[in-house]
């Protein structure tokens, strides 16, 4: 599969075009960590695989817990650990958030949305 200069500049523009046409941010991003963690999460653990700083991840994670997309939780040995769980208005929200992004993507990529798919499946496998 060859990949032309215009495709290469689509995808260079789609992380702002992600941003503009479904507004994705870095609390979307943790959301969507923990979705496909299934499980509590620690902050640390959080900060490591969605390569943020733990400052930033505290403000992000504190609006999460206003809006109740994420729950906290305490340790029953040391209160002083936390971890966080997604809730089910937080999957629900990502599920919204999806069909904007797959909008996004189609005005991006436009026909060649498929290839951008099948460019992604090799990369990641």
């Amino acid at each position: 599969m060859a990949i032309d200069r215009l495709f290469l500049i689509q995808l260079a523009n789609f992380n702002s075009d992600l941003r503009r046409y479904a507004g994705f941010t870095v609390k979307d991003t943790i959301l969507v960590y923990a979705l496909e963690c299934d499980r509590e999460i620690s902050p640390a653990e959080i900060c490591k695989h969605i390569l943020i700083k733990k400052s930033n991840l505290t403000v992000a994670a504190g609006e999460l817990l206003e809006d109740c997309l994420l729950e906290k939780a305490k340790n029953e040995n040391d209160k002083r650990e936390i971890s966080y769980k997604i809730t089910e208005k937080g999957r629900k929200y990502l599920e919204e958030k999806e069909k904007k992004i797959k909008e996004s993507f189609k005005l991006c990529f436009g026909e060649r949305a498929s290839e951008f798919g099948t460019f992604l499946d090799k990369i990641y496998k």
